[in-house]
């Protein structure tokens, strides 16, 4: 067999193995990413259920958050972490906003510049801008961003609602015609 007939054979051969390599160096901070995920996954759903965790599960839920998010940048992860942050935050006695909360808004703000349509991780930030000024039109406009990007989010409609109606003399009209059906929602 000739040099040329032995390169053509081998030729395809080498360009699958190439690119197959890049596929899975592609996909290794993914997977690494998701295995660190496991550890916290339970808690998160207890959290989601609105059953209790202890602080040290806390923890643990942002450390394997922050794991990840080394390994592969993803916007619901970091929601998750900024939700592990502050609710840690709701637990201390005395809450700094200046020193408590920093990380907890960091997370959230990097999460959303990564996934600006998680209607999740806009609750999440309204509830710290609630909790860290009190600001009610700030609050609304937090609010209204997560009605926009997930109307139909089941699992935030409660949470979402209570403070929609806490803010509802700060929303603007637009606001306010977000709200409506979201109230007949969970009217039915």
């Amino acid at each position: 067999m000739s040099k040329a007939a032995l390169r053509r054979r081998w030729l395809p051969a080498a360009v699958i193995a190439t690119a197959a390599a890049v596929l899975i160096a592609m996909a290794v901070p993914r997977v690494v990413a998701g295995i660190l995920l496991i550890p916290g996954d339970p808690i998160l759903r207890r959290v989601l259920e609105r059953k209790p965790v202890s602080a040290a599960e806390l923890e643990r839920l942002a450390e394997s958050r922050r794991a990840a998010l080394n390994w592969h940048a993803r916007g619901r992860t970091g929601t998750d972490l900024g939700l592990a942050l502050l609710l840690r935050a709701e637990r201390m006695r005395i809450v700094v906003a200046d020193r408590d909360l920093v990380p907890a808004r960091a997370a959230l703000a990097a999460a959303l510049a990564q996934a600006p349509a998680s209607p999740h991780g806009w609750l999440r930030l309204a509830i710290l801008e609630r909790l860290a000024t009190g600001d009610p039109a700030a609050v609304a406009r937090l609010v209204e961003m997560s009605m926009l990007t997930g109307p139909a989010e089941r699992e935030i409609l409660f949470p979402r609602l209570e403070l929609a109606l806490a803010v509802w003399g700060e929303g603007t009209d637009t606001f306010r015609a977000l709200v409506r059906p979201q109230l007949e929602w969970g009217w039915r």
